[in-house]
């Protein structure tokens, strides 16, 4: 039998712990939904074990290791990530612990695909030809880190912060949209196929071809992450503008999978055979379009809550309960 206080503990989540529960199903599902659909088409979870292990495998040879043992974490983590948020919706009291097993999973999957792109450097320099496409795969592995070490640091803090929802939210776009608008910063100054320059010149700009479309679906994934970094800026001056960010943020994220629907519809994209290898290839996307909606419904949620509460500035969302002077003391603005 659970005692009243384990009850009491379990009818009530905060807002910040509804977030966060949320965002380890829908980003748990959508990886694993990702590993379920490839299981037909070849290069799928089976065939990387057959090949690794059940074939003539040199594991001798420098770095070999790294590539099979990032693939299999990387797949173990999507379930571990689902089954956490599953846990912590059942019981919400445990969510130090769930955050600090999902954080070692992630950064332990996040150093095997460092050392793999370390690997590769060393064993096949071509593929990374100056310092420009070494920065960007090091900046976007950057943010595999700082995501764990954000939730570590919010869960052990959130109840000494005003808003601790806004600060996760403002965090996660923070974290993800500085790391990524970086690393395709550094692309504009790369030499080769994989610098930005180099795809400009082989697109035929301005004259509209395949190879511009491709340029504009790689650029997509640009728009979207300085979309992510100035909406947590925003949030972060303006919190009581989080309905409004959460929109900005749903409709950066369907930039990317909207090109690549242009690229499919004019045959100028290949996925493979089969109606499961195009789920499998848009799972990715339709993850971040889920956790975009998700958030964009906990934030009417959260405006509404806080109306209900105290009247609140329409700028800063400072609690104006009392005030007669007509400005927000917080930042000034007339109410």
């Amino acid at each position: 039998m659970r005692s009243r206080d384990t009850r009491n503990a379990l009818a009530y989540r905060p807002p910040w712990l509804i977030l966060f529960t949320g965002y380890l199903c829908i980003n748990g599902l959508f990886g694993t939904l990702y590993i379920v659909l490839k299981l037909p088409t070849q290069y799928n979870l089976l065939w990387h074990i057959r090949r690794y292990f059940l074939a003539d495998y040199d594991w001798t040879a420098p770095w070999a290791w790294t590539d099979p043992s990032r693939y299999l974490w990387l797949c173990l983590t999507e379930v571990v990530t689902l089954a956490a948020g599953l846990l912590l919706w059942m019981h919400p009291t445990r969510v130090k612990r769930v955050a600090l097993t999902v954080a070692i999973a992630l950064i332990v999957g996040a150093t095997l695909n460092s050392l793999t792109s370390l690997g590769e450097w060393l064993t096949r320099g071509s593929l990374y030809p100056g310092w420009a496409v070494k920065s960007s795969v090091v900046l976007r592995d950057l943010a595999a880190y700082a995501v764990p070490a954000l939730a570590l640091w919010f869960v052990h803090r959130a109840d000494t912060l005003r808003r601790p929802a806004i600060t996760l939210i403002a965090g996660y776009l923070l974290v993800v949209g500085a790391a990524g608008t970086m690393a395709h910063i550094v692309l504009l100054f790369a030499e080769g196929d994989q610098g930005y320059p180099q795809m400009l010149r082989d697109s035929g700009w301005p004259t509209i071809s395949p190879d511009l479309l491709f340029l504009v679906w790689q650029l997509g994934r640009f728009v979207t992450v300085a979309m992510f970094f100035v909406c947590g800026l925003l949030l972060l001056k303006r919190p009581a503008r989080i309905v409004a960010v959460a929109w900005a943020s749903l409709a950066a994220t369907f930039v990317h999978p909207s090109v690549a629907v242009l690229l499919l519809a004019t045959d100028q994209l290949k996925l493979g055979s089969g109606f499961l290898s195009t789920l499998s290839f848009f799972s990715g996307d339709a993850g971040v379009i889920a956790m975009a909606l998700f958030v964009l419904l906990f934030a009417y949620r959260l405006r509404d809550r806080s109306r209900d509460k105290f009247p609140e500035c329409r700028i800063c969302g400072y609690n104006l309960t009392g005030n007669v002077s007509g400005t927000c003391p917080e930042c000034g603005e007339a109410t």
